[in-house]
């Protein structure tokens, strides 16, 4: 064979085999089917118009959903948070309902001490009225009274104004005191002191007046004036024993007409009844005016009696702090 030809010689080329029509194979089928739903579903899509505003919904914090997860701690921290944000409300709570209860109580106390008052001076001007009524006879059939200045003149008897209020008592001893010739005028009348509820708080003075009137509300009536009568021959022994050796002595002294300050005190308990009335007289006052009436001769006797009188009375206080003791 002659290389040369074969080298330049026209190269014989065969056909190709003509291949059968085949059918797409399933992938292929489900591929084309999925390209003509999508664009059934977005050509409907593409035809609406494009709305110039979008609208945007606002979320809260705690729907929104977070990217992360809380840890532990933070989760903790979170609840410990919540809790004391709930103990302090109560606690808010709470203190304002104390202080709405502390404001009501403190009114109910005011109250209660507005009505105290009104109380204590309604029986205050209860028991002056009583008391003026006893010594300067303000009611009808006190009229025997002969001064002009509004004082007392135990001359006329007070039986007759008794009734339920305890004035009973006093109107017996001033009855009595009418058959010496006794008079007195008082220049003020006023309440002295009063029994307080709380017995805790009370001082000496306090206790002995509760334990003379026996129930709160209860008063002391102070009448303070001068006091002019005759000594009775019993006081005088009571006051001057040794003054019985000398029965001239005596008989003067109970026809001497004494003038002198007197104290008047009235005990009154809540209803108005005087339990117990109590008269003070200045004793020095006395003995000047019992030594300014006597005349010379009995001036004498009566200071050595007197003298006598003063040591019984020492050697009686000095047996008694010994019995004590």
């Amino acid at each position: 064979m002659n290389i040369p030809s074969l080298l330049w010689c026209p190269a014989k080329c065969e056909a190709p085999p003509v291949l059968d029509f085949q059918p797409p194979s399933t992938n292929t089928r489900q591929t084309a089917a999925r390209s003509s739903t999508a664009n059934q579903r977005t050509k409907p899509l593409m035809d609406k118009p494009k709305s110039s505003a979008r609208a945007y919904k606002v979320i809260p914090d705690k729907e929104r959903k977070k990217s992360y997860r809380l840890s532990a701690t933070q989760k903790q921290s979170r609840q410990d948070t919540e809790a004391f944000k709930s103990r302090v409300l109560n606690l808010t709570l709470d203190i304002n309902s104390l202080r709405q209860q502390v404001r009501q109580l403190t009114q109910c106390r005011d109250l209660q001490v507005t009505r105290m008052l009104l109380d204590r001076e309604r029986m205050e001007f209860e028991m002056l009225v009583v008391a003026k009524a006893i010594l300067f006879g303000e009611r009808r059939k006190v009229s025997e009274s002969n001064h002009q200045d509004g004082g007392c003149n135990f001359s006329g008897s007070l039986i007759n104004l008794l009734h339920s209020e305890g004035v009973y008592e006093f109107a017996v001893q001033l009855d009595t005191a009418n058959q010496y010739d006794c008079s007195s005028v008082f220049a003020t009348v006023q309440v002295l002191s009063f029994v307080e509820d709380d017995a805790g708080a009370d001082d000496e003075e306090a206790a002995a007046l509760r334990q003379i009137c026996s129930d709160p509300s209860g008063c002391v009536v102070e009448a303070v004036g001068d006091l002019s009568g005759r000594l009775t021959r019993r006081t005088i022994i009571d006051m001057f024993p040794h003054t019985t050796l000398d029965h001239t002595l005596v008989d003067y002294l109970v026809e001497l007409r004494i003038t002198c300050p007197a104290r008047l005190l009235l005990f009154f308990n809540a209803r108005r009844q005087i339990l117990k009335q109590t008269a003070q007289i200045d004793a020095f006052v006395l003995f000047n005016t019992i030594q300014q009436g006597l005349p010379t001769r009995l001036l004498m006797t009566w200071k050595i009696l007197l003298q006598r009188d003063e040591k019984l009375r020492a050697s009686r206080a000095g047996k008694r702090n010994a019995k004590m003791c």
